[in-house]
């Protein structure tokens, strides 16, 4: 009796323990890697050692990786067989293991850059986006390229995927598992034992082109080539219910990390602007490589400095040549043009405190250059909304959020799709389009007659940012497992001291 009760007290232990583990486990998350044009042999050695190292970190769980085709929205192409196979492999590969792979094409996707993308098992498409045209008269594909195509492809999409390199194909519906799917006429008929699990249901072949096919997102997901539509980065991630981290996934490409800090304070002006520049520069020159950029910076600035100094710091986390991460963290109100620089950076953190609130931390503010009835605009709101606006669909924010701060009358909501469970911001105008589809409303983000502010407790429930509940900048360091010591502080050169000189009234 003695060695069973001893027996169920270590049981008990043990399931105690591993409960205690379970509830620790960090929420599955995702990770957005680039895909550059063309694919190469480098580029696929870094995409490997990005998604491994995401999910071999400690401190995450990621389940979900989305491949960005079109950095920039830019067409992709790709000439050589050879390397987009080892990268379909690759992905296929991760798909086996579990891992769900996500294509998102936003762009012409062209040539053999194709097959990576089938290899996934989602594709996502923007409203403008093109796929296909596979063949090309020059280099035609050879049997056992066609071959590996239907087979990355799968019973599901080949019909539709022949179609991008055979003019001749004649795609008919049919069933498949209990769905509709689109198979090639011609291999019904010849019995191919690839589709012995088909059943043709209408054998009158649909309206196609004379040509090979090039694939807008419509008729990608009539013929379940595509799942979903999304336009932008940051709807991709809201539906796929992602953070907003997974977005910046392993900036640094593998290297260790050599931190910095960078203090942004009082009135964003050109003298700020080139500040900031040469500090980057001379951060650079120390191979200083994680940039903490300390926001304080009060309102009623230069907007075409604001916009200079976003786009520096935007390309400086964009460098191939020199991998950078970059984090902007927010201690306190930062009005109007903060955000600007908020924005380019991969990161942002933000004070919440404990309890959240009227102390805490604040990005986005432009009432004062709106105007009220009671007191008229400053500068120019138009020019200021169109900048920020351009910036966030680089860097993947919701163009939607920035409308939301100019346009009181705007009403922003995060709805869901009841048959999918996908979550998207819209506007209230366009979930009532949307209602007939199944789209209902889950929050409500900003309400009729005010403008939208990023707090910090907002931007976390949006997923744009990360909270901390103090103002010591040392807290932001340990979230990315920096000791305070080993970060450097970025100081004024010779030159931004005398610039200061020559800026004094007296002077």
């Amino acid at each position: 009796m003695r060695f069973m009760s001893g027996s169920i007290a270590v049981l008990a232990v043990i399931l105690a323990t591993a409960s205690v583990r379970g509830q620790d486990a960090p929420k599955a998350d995702g990770i957005f890697v680039t895909v550059n044009n063309p694919i190469t042999e480098g580029g696929i050695s870094q995409i490997k050692s990005t998604v491994d190292s995401a999910k071999n970190a400690p401190k995450q769980n990621i389940k979900t990786v989305v491949f960005n085709f079109n950095p920039e929205g830019k067409d992709a192409a790709t000439e050589s067989f050879a390397l987009a196979q080892e990268l379909a492999k690759y992905i296929r590969t991760e798909s086996q293991n579990g891992m769900t792979t996500v294509a998102f094409v936003h762009g012409k996707t062209t040539r053999h850059t194709v097959l990576p993308v089938i290899a996934c098992e989602e594709l996502v498409m923007s409203s403008d986006a093109k796929i296909g045209e596979v063949w090309s008269k020059d280099r035609p594909l050879d049997v056992d390229e066609q071959q590996f195509y239907l087979k990355t492809a799968r019973t599901m999409r080949a019909g539709p995927v022949a179609k991008m390199f055979d003019k001749d194909v004649k795609l008919v519906q049919a069933q498949y598992k209990g769905g509709n799917i689109y198979v090639d006429l011609r291999k019904l008929e010849a019995k191919d034992p690839q589709l012995a699990d088909v059943q043709a249901t209408n054998l009158t072949p649909i309206p196609m082109g004379p040509g090979i096919e090039l694939y807008g997102v419509e008729q990608a997901i009539r013929l379940k080539l595509c799942q979903r539509q999304c336009n932008t980065l940051e709807d991709v991630r809201e539906a796929y219910g992602l953070s907003s981290a997974s977005i910046t996934a392993d900036p640094l490409g593998g290297r260790a990390m050599k931190p910095v800090r960078v203090m942004i304070e009082g009135t964003i002006d050109v003298a700020l602007k080139e500040k900031v520049e040469r500090q980057i520069k001379t951060a650079k020159s120390r191979n200083e490589n994680t940039f903490f950029f300390v926001i304080e910076t009060t309102g009623n600035g230069d907007p075409s400095a604001a916009r200079g100094l976003a786009d520096f710091i935007l390309q400086l986390g964009k460098d191939a040549d020199y991998r950078a991460r970059t984090i902007a963290f927010i201690p306190g109100k930062a009005p109007d043009l903060a955000i600007f620089l908020a924005f380019a950076c991969q990161e942002i953190v933000m004070y919440q405190g404990p309890q959240g609130g009227e102390g805490e931390a604040v990005i986005g503010d432009f009432e004062a250059l709106v105007g009220t009835a009671q007191q008229p605009k400053k500068g120019n709101p138009d020019f200021v909304r169109k900048n920020l606006s351009d910036l966030a669909s680089q860097t993947g924010f919701s163009s939607l959020l920035v409308d939301g701060m100019f346009d009181k009358n705007l009403v922003i909501i995060r709805a869901r799709d009841q048959k999918t469970g996908d979550r998207r911001l819209m506007s209230e105008d366009e979930l009532k389009g949307l209602a007939d589809k199944g789209w209902v409303l889950e929050s409500v983000v900003k309400n009729k007659g005010e403008l939208l502010k990023l707090s910090a407790s907002k931007a976390k429930s949006l997923r744009i940012a990360k909270t901390i509940d103090n103002k010591d900048v040392s807290e932001v360091y340990a979230l990315y497992g920096i000791a305070p010591n080993d970060v450097r502080s970025a100081e004024p050169s010779w030159l931004d001291n005398f610039a200061a000189f020559l800026r004094r009234t007296e002077v």
